[in-house]
């Protein structure tokens, strides 16, 4: 399936037999534009989405900007998808008076468990504690806190969140964002997808080419709504070899490590990769030998106008939370 609009451009291009050219811009429309933007963010106008994470907004330009792509990579058990449905709900708490709607793309998770792994977070208990399988029943969940369950989905039940747990196509995808943008039209709509690699194929493509169509439709879908994305991408095993795991000068992620690479550099504004190097059996990490007991390290290795830099986290992922040191 595709998108409306992308099915009028392409018979919009079938009436002409020859090709069309591109539009041109001038140097004033683009100044005169980019002035405009500057001065709706100096007044206020504009303004980027606040997260709990104050290093992640710096390395986004003081947030989430309408039209930005943000690729969160990491290995299994680095704390992607807990990073994920906490960015979803500070969306909404550090942001109350902005009109957002989030469409969640989680073909790796049922939605009914992201919504366990939400109240985890709000109960300071483990899942398993949660679903009543801990090895010690009184640490289980108790009737006041399954109350507690109760009260904050009924506080939180209006909130405009929708999940999307069967795994489709690039086109499939776009169709149920525009498809959701019609729900939401008054609405800055947050595109979330856990993760890439599951997006089905189209045809027999490669993985560079499979990668380069999901990038490339966000890219194209941005133009058209007010928008941002985030999606999860996962590591290849590079960063597990033995070499790597010795020397402590090859510890740390880098781009060649992100599955996808190329294409998620290309239209990416930010690329970051979260890191548990005690998962890989480290005492110290990197050359710095920093700590790594409950530590999660959140390396942004591309921010489009910003420095590369590493931030330090503190592990709570028992309770589906990180949290952000100094």
């Amino acid at each position: 399936m595709m998108s409306q609009y992308h099915k009028k451009e392409i018979l919009m291009e079938q009436e002409w037999s020859k090709p069309k050219s591109l539009r041109i811009k001038s140097f004033k429309q683009a100044a005169d534009e980019e002035i405009e933007y500057i001065e709706k963010r100096k007044n206020g106008e504009i303004k980027p989405l606040k997260t709990s994470l104050k290093k992640f907004n710096k390395a986004l330009m003081a947030g989430v900007s309408k039209g930005d792509i943000i690729t969160i990579a990491g290995g299994s058990g680095s704390g992607k998808t807990s990073l994920l449905n906490q960015l979803e709900s500070d969306f909404f708490e550090c942001n109350p008076h902005e009109k957002i709607a989030v469409l969640n793309f989680n073909f790796e998770m049922q939605s009914r468990r992201l919504i366990g792994r939400k109240l985890s977070r709000v109960l300071k208990k483990t899942v398993k504690q949660i679903y009543s399988a801990d090895d010690d029943p009184y640490e289980n969940i108790s009737d006041s806190e399954l109350d507690k369950s109760k009260a904050f989905i009924e506080a939180n039940k209006d909130r405009p969140v929708h999940y999307v747990d069967i795994s489709g196509n690039v086109n499939e995808i776009e169709e149920t964002i525009m498809e959701f943008n019609n729900m939401y039209p008054d609405r800055w709509i947050i595109v979330t997808l856990d993760h890439s690699g599951l997006v089905k194929k189209l045809g027999n493509k490669n993985n560079v080419d499979h990668m380069y169509d999901v990038m490339f439709m966000f890219n194209r879908v941005k133009k058209v709504i007010d928008a941002s994305f985030i999606l999860v991408s996962q590591l290849n095993r590079n960063i597990e070899s033995q070499e790597r795991k010795l020397n402590p000068q090859l510890h740390y992620p880098n781009r060649s490590d992100i599955w996808g690479s190329d294409s998620v550099f290309i239209y990416s504004d930010l690329v970051a990769v979260m890191h548990r190097p005690e998962t890989l059996g480290l005492i110290q990490y990197g050359p710095d030998r920093l700590p790594v007991t409950n530590k999660v390290y959140m390396h942004y290795i591309k921010c489009r106008d910003g420095e590369q830099f590493i931030a330090s986290m503190e592990n709570d992922l028992r309770n589906n939370q990180i949290i952000e040191t100094i």
